[in-house]
């Protein structure tokens, strides 16, 4: 466990710091991302909120601040809950990442590939996956390219699946049509498993509110869950405004070590 005081979920989520200012959102017409299927990825997008996950073989936790662009790309920030300094922030380009603790002073920059992720964090989200976990939506093109099917009643439950890099991707649906249940499975073996365990409601104007995911944790096996995330706000269209690269060091850690990638974690975290 990292040095900062580990807090519960429920308490990352409520807790509410002062957010800076942020820059003007783009427009963003709502209807088309109601569903589970959307026309493309809900990119871009900023998240408030609390995480836990697996890092380099420890749980670590904190505030979480997330902003995501086409690409796509990310940028995120893990804070420590009772100071508000940043502790952990992790870059994800198609390409690269860039990893960088402003703890131990170290950072590490490598191909943002499914062994890297593996060796970094215990499970391996693509990035097209990350968005699925953090929106709750799959594109059209890439439900129809892996020969989704969609099963739904009247109300909007139902099971969604299709097949993506020799895997099969299953939903369970709510009356809304959102996922409550998201499994990964490779061969007949799990992959992963994300209970998405509530849902925020943001108001739009001129109709009903877009529905997010708020609670969702990600397991690979019987253990605890390798990725919690809390949400406590969520602004579609907005970019974060500061640019950035997944290659390039920040100022504030000019001066950091290089770090390596951990050794590859058991089969069974795979």
């Amino acid at each position: 466990m990292r040095w900062f005081l580990p807090v519960a979920l429920a308490a990352l989520v409520a807790g509410c710091a002062a957010a800076p200012p942020r820059p003007p959102a783009l427009p963003f017409d709502a209807a088309p991302y109601r569903g589970f299927l959307v026309p493309a990825p809900l990119l871009p997008f900023q998240l408030e909120g609390g995480a836990q996950l697996m890092l380099r073989g420890e749980r670590e936790s904190g505030d979480l601040t997330l902003q995501a662009d086409a690409g796509p790309v990310y940028r995120l920030e893990l804070h420590a809950p009772l100071t508000g300094s940043v502790v952990v922030e992790l870059r994800l380009a198609p390409r690269r990442l860039l990893l960088i603790d402003y703890a131990d002073k170290t950072y590490l920059s490598a191909p943002n590939t499914p062994e890297t992720r593996l060796r970094l964090f215990q499970v391996d989200l693509t990035p097209a996956e990350l968005e699925t976990f953090l929106t709750g939506r799959v594109s059209r093109a890439r439900f129809a390219a892996g020969g989704g099917t969609l099963e739904a009643d009247a109300g909007g439950s139902g099971v969604a699946e299709f097949r993506e890099a020799g895997a099969v991707q299953r939903f369970r649906l709510d009356a809304h049509g959102l996922p409550t249940e998201w499994t990964k499975t490779r061969d007949g073996a799990l992959v992963f498993r994300v209970e998405f365990r509530e849902y925020l409601e943001l108001p739009r104007p001129g109709g009903p509110p877009l529905r997010l995911p708020r609670k969702m944790r990600l397991y690979t096996d019987g253990g605890p869950a390798r990725l919690v995330v809390g949400v406590r706000t969520f602004e579609p269209g907005q970019r974060d405004g500061t640019g950035w690269e997944a290659d390039a060091l920040p100022a504030a850690a000019a001066g950091f070590a290089p770090g390596r990638l951990p050794e590859p974690p058991p089969a069974t975290a795979r």
